[in-house]
């Protein structure tokens, strides 16, 4: 798992990405043990990649819905706890995804 965490986001290879950034997010929603209740370390990657994904041109609508919707499902502690050391970027990414969120509930 940490091998396939490791090489996204696909940025070269648009077919790819596209399949396998909806087979991440879909098992992220769904709280797949692998990614979620594994190392902090872990869910920490796939909350950096989401963040990669998270309205670029890596991704699309429905796609960055659900990306909003699977890092809000963390709740606001727990993501500070788990991505307090990223980037200014990568913050204000999931600041967005939980305005999103917020503002569709």
């Amino acid at each position: 798992w940490d091998l396939w965490l490791s090489t996204l986001p696909l940025k070269y290879n648009a077919d790819a990405g596209k399949a396998a950034h909806k087979q991440l997010v879909e098992l992220f929603a769904k709280k797949h043990p692998v990614l979620t209740n594994t190392t902090p370390e872990r869910l920490r990657a796939v909350l950096a990649v989401c963040t990669e994904i998270y309205r670029s041109k890596l991704s699309h609508a429905e796609l960055d819905a659900s990306i909003a919707q699977a890092v809000s499902g963390l709740g606001e502690e727990p993501l500070r706890t788990l991505c307090g050391g990223f980037k200014e970027k990568q913050q204000k990414k999931l600041e967005q995804m939980l305005k999103t969120t917020r503002a569709g509930a």
